[in-house]
């Protein structure tokens, strides 16, 4: 599930969105930052149910914005795929965790969660809560590190007009 909303959310909308809206005003970066921008809130808008609430919806608009940073800078869909499944399967399958309210049964780990829905997130699981959003958060500069490290520069993704 995490490639294929990888690779509808980064890889369709943010190339199209960027595309869509460059222009002379904007700009490459003003198009690629906007983009990400609109396409984090529809990331985190698309993942809203009836286990979720506005600060869950918070939390995947972080995250959205960290899976759309990643692709922006690398032009690369198979980081924030990797990063994404990643997410899920350690929150998911080795702590048991429900990811966005869904459960997979089968775990690494026994765990359970205790204590306030706001703290953990609840039914929908962690990332719904302060620990997701600090995780997503903490994540953004590392990433943005680890790929300066790899790659030695920064840049954007080339835009089309």
């Amino acid at each position: 599930m995490a490639a294929m909303e990888e690779i509808i959310a980064r890889g369709y909308q943010l190339t199209n969105v960027t595309e869509g809206l460059y222009t002379d005003h904007l700009g490459p970066t003003g198009s690629v930052a906007l983009s990400i921008l609109i396409v984090s809130v529809f990331f985190g808008l698309f993942h809203y149910s009836s286990e979720s609430g506005i600060i869950s919806v918070l939390a995947l608009v972080i995250g959205g914005f960290f899976y759309a940073v990643v692709y922006a800078i690398t032009g690369e869909l198979a980081i924030p795929i990797g990063f994404h499944v990643a997410w899920n399967f350690t929150e998911g399958c080795v702590y048991g965790f429900p990811v966005s309210g869904v459960s997979f049964g089968v775990t690494i780990l026994q765990t359970q969660s205790v204590g306030s829905e706001l703290w953990t997130g609840g039914v929908f699981g962690p990332e719904a809560g302060p620990s997701g959003i600090a995780g997503h958060l903490l994540a953004i500069p590392l990433a943005i590190l680890w790929i300066y490290w790899r790659q030695g520069r920064i840049r954007l993704m080339a835009v089309r007009k």
